[in-house]
């Protein structure tokens, strides 16, 4: 975080729509004992995300999740020495393939916009809304003289999207 974007103070928003757009159901316990073996006890061996994963045994789907990346608002440049040229965003969910934007300036860089929608394919998204992944997001300015700077970062919990919001309407409704 920039020294000036300390505190209360924004350094930025990310413009961003999230929605799952296909889903199959799942047993992640049985789809992680296809390609995961049981850490044993002399195994010392710290325990990988998707063996963790496993020892939940939780259910849920695969899906595919859609992100429409609109644009960011009121960036900042990391120092008062450099100006914003061309930002872009980079987003990542759970252990999923990382996608990025296309670098853009207009109509200004420290209001750009974007338009562009981001695909994830089968994104692990279990039925505990308690378990849902996050969305991270990282804003880059590509034009620097170092390469590319990074401007901020943020994360989206998909517990919150219309998804889950879905399934703890359902839930609520058998309870009832």
């Amino acid at each position: 975080v920039p020294s000036h974007c300390s505190g209360d103070i924004k350094c930025g928003e990310i413009l961003a729509g999230v929605e799952v757009i296909e889903e199959d159901e799942v047993d992640m316990e049985e789809a992680l004992n296809d390609s995961e073996s049981t850490p044993s006890a002399s195994n010392e061996e710290i325990p990988s995300a998707a063996k963790v994963m496993k020892m939940a045994k939780r259910k849920g789907r695969v899906g595919n999740v859609e992100v429409i990346a609109l644009g960011c608002r009121s960036l900042k440049a990391t120092s008062s020495f450099l100006s914003i040229k061309k930002p872009f965003v980079v987003c990542r969910i759970g252990d999923s393939e990382e996608c990025k934007t296309k670098p853009s300036n207009r109509p200004r860089p420290e209001f750009c916009n974007y338009s562009e929608t981001l695909l994830f394919e089968n994104v692990d998204l279990p039925d505990d809304d308690d378990q849902a992944p996050f969305l991270d997001i990282k804003v880059f300015d590509k034009g620097t003289i170092a390469g590319k700077t990074l401007l901020g970062t943020g994360s989206f919990w998909l517990g919150n999207s219309a998804y889950y919001r879905e399934i703890r309407s359902k839930r609520s409704q058998t309870l009832a």
